[in-house]
């Protein structure tokens, strides 16, 4: 059976420097067989956890929350592997690409997190400064190899780049074949 794969843009802008980078990842993947679904966290409404541990009591997952975030959990939980892009401003990555993983606190229900084990996690990150140490990139990569870590997955790898302009990385051709090459070994670690 072919891979199942979420893909999640954080960025705000449509055809922005993640979200292509993303699509290269994507391509990757889908070239090696896998079926990608790709979801824009920025046209969803997805509110921040409350803590209220209400989904934590509950055989599936599910949140008293009712926004987007709720269809979302029955298919993350699905998943084979996640590919998470998203530009970094201020330091982190957007705010769009945390609140959403906050929100994966309701993904185990009343089983504990092992029952997610063994998943795979690839990510892409764009930044506007020229150095990637003091643009924050770091900080986001950081994040999701704990994470990583943390839920047991399989961390297969990340792609960054510094770009300024809308589109600018379309010209970055050594660096999409890069995505597109981690795209395809997210599926070969299947």
């Amino acid at each position: 059976m072919a891979s199942r794969i979420l893909a999640f843009s954080a960025s705000p802008r449509s055809q922005s420097n993640s979200d292509l980078l993303l699509d290269e990842i994507v391509a990757g993947s889908r070239q090696a067989g896998a079926h990608v679904t790709k979801v824009r966290l920025s046209e969803l409404a997805i509110g921040p956890c409350r803590a209220c541990n209400h989904c934590r009591t509950q055989a599936e997952p599910t949140c008293v929350l009712q926004d987007d975030m709720v269809p979302l959990l029955a298919q993350l939980r699905a998943a084979d592997a996640y590919i998470l892009a998203a530009p970094i401003y201020f330091f982190g990555a957007a705010a769009q690409l945390k609140v959403f993983l906050d929100r994966w606190y309701a993904l185990p229900g009343n089983e504990g997190f092992s029952v997610l084990a063994g998943r795979r996690m690839a990510a892409a990150f764009t930044y506007g400064a020229s150095d990637p140490i003091a643009s924050g990139v770091f900080n986001a990569h950081g994040m999701v190899r704990d994470i990583c870590r943390f839920l047991r997955f399989t961390y297969v790898g990340w792609v960054h780049a510094s770009c300024g302009a809308q589109g600018e990385i379309a010209s970055a051709k050594s660096l999409l074949a890069d995505a597109e090459a981690l795209g395809r070994r997210l599926v070969g670690e299947a």
